[in-house]
């Protein structure tokens, strides 16, 4: 279950710093519906925007990060659609568990855009996901592909066989650090894989949500952080063959500086997947492209909706 503190009330706004361009703020100002849904057992974060009945757009953060990394991109698409977002199990505000795999991910996904009403629009919902959020929607696009109007893939590494894929879980868990104060552990936080130069509003708003107050004057990491060692690896080596065998369009956004995706990574991401998958690669951005790149991000999205995937009405 997830380590929380029964004591108080998370808050879940966050404001701007001054100086934030105005798309950020105004985004921001369209906040969503937040609530939870059980999934085996476990309280799952939701977050929705838009009316029900439009055509249903899931979006799915990566590892570590939570739902509220894409509520200043989800608002963007809340007057033509139903949006949803979900926090992982071990992530955000949604509870922990003893154990994590790509199965129990679908399931959650599945449940959130359920929950959410993002298959009442008579027509399948379109699912965008980031990094390690991505295996959990290459197995939807090849299990469930007849549902979904396509899966879009936000720098994901193909996961191309490698000896790092073995069944080894000997990561050693890292200890959980405390601070007495909510600013003292926003000022840790960090972009994996990146050089940092996301806009400082932007960047204040992933920590803002990075962490959690766990009792009297303690802050810490609002996600798992032995979830490397819980995470069972088992189908990680199948990736290659739900991408190849896909039953929904697909398609490939990736950083052009990117420090987790490599062109070579594309290359074989190309060979493997169904014909007329898309690639498409957004200037001046690293690994994590909502943060560097947030309105090309948005631009490409719509796009590729509106050009690429099916019956999907924007």
């Amino acid at each position: 279950m997830r380590e929380g503190y029964d004591g108080m009330q998370m808050d879940p706004s966050s404001s701007p710093l001054p100086g934030a361009p105005p798309w950020f703020g105004e985004a921001l100002a369209n906040e969503p519906e937040r609530s939870e849904i059980s999934v085996a057992g476990a309280s799952i974060e939701l977050l929705t925007w838009g009316q029900r009945g439009r055509p249903g757009l899931l979006f799915l953060h990566g590892s570590a990060a939570n739902a509220d990394w894409w509520s200043f991109i989800a608002p963007f698409f809340a007057a033509d659609w139903r949006v949803a977002a979900i926090s992982w199990s071990g992530m955000g505000r949604s509870d922990w568990r003893d154990s994590y795999s790509v199965d129990g991910y679908l399931e959650e996904a599945v449940a959130g855009a359920e929950a959410a009403g993002l298959f009442d629009a008579g027509q399948p919902p379109l699912i965008v996901a980031h990094s390690f959020g991505a295996m959990a929607a290459f197995r939807a696009a090849w299990q469930l592909g007849e549902r979904l109007s396509g899966v879009m893939s936000i720098d994901a590494t193909p996961l191309r066989p490698r000896s790092s894929f073995s069944a080894d879980r000997s990561f050693l868990p890292a200890e959980r650090p405390v601070f007495p104060l909510r600013e003292a552990a926003q000022s840790r936080f960090r972009l994996a894989f990146s050089d940092q130069s996301a806009d400082p509003s932007l960047r204040w708003h992933l920590a803002y949500h990075a962490v959690s107050q766990i009792g009297p004057d303690r802050w810490s990491w609002a996600h798992d952080l032995d979830h490397r060692n819980k995470l069972i690896r088992d189908h990680i080596p199948r990736v290659p063959e739900w991408i190849s065998g896909a039953t929904c369009p697909l398609a490939f956004v990736t950083g052009d500086r990117s420090a987790l995706v490599s062109d070579d990574d594309i290359a074989y991401t190309r060979s493997i997947a169904p014909p007329g998958t898309a690639f498409i690669k957004i200037l001046d951005c690293g690994h994590h492209v909502m943060a560097d790149q947030p309105l090309a991000l948005v631009t490409t999205i719509r796009a590729l909706a509106a050009r690429h995937f099916r019956r999907v009405v924007t």
